[in-house]
């Protein structure tokens, strides 16, 4: 029963993931990976707010399938690298797309944990 749980709700996770950044990206009209960032903070805050709220095996289901479908370090990584591969320009560009959101994330996930022990 969990495995169907963890794969029902990596698919909502994945649908949600595409659905939020595409908005984001149409929304702000810009090349910078703006959508990807989003979901990502997102994802790091509900983690954070999950793992402090509730039991081992919803985190489970939660953490493994939907937070994991919605959040996406691969895509991330693209973008990144394709912010590099512009050359000189492109490189502080890339530093910046994968520093802030890590500093960005981490602030994020312990806001979600403080506020989920709170509860």
């Amino acid at each position: 029963m969990t495995t169907t749980l963890v794969i029902v709700a990596g698919a909502i996770g994945a649908s949600l993931r595409f659905i939020v950044a595409a908005a984001v990206q149409r929304a702000l009209r810009t090349e910078w990976p703006w959508g990807t960032a989003v979901v990502n903070g997102i994802g790091a805050f509900l983690i954070g707010l999950v793992v402090g709220t509730h039991p081992v095996a919803t985190v489970t289901t939660v953490l493994a399938g939907g937070l994991a479908g919605f959040t996406t370090f691969s895509t991330w990584m693209v973008e990144a690298a394709a912010l590099w591969s512009e050359g000189r320009s492109g490189h502080g560009r890339a530093a910046i797309d994968v520093l802030a959101p890590l500093g960005a994330g981490l602030a994020l996930t312990a806001a979600g944990l403080a506020l989920g022990r709170a509860l």
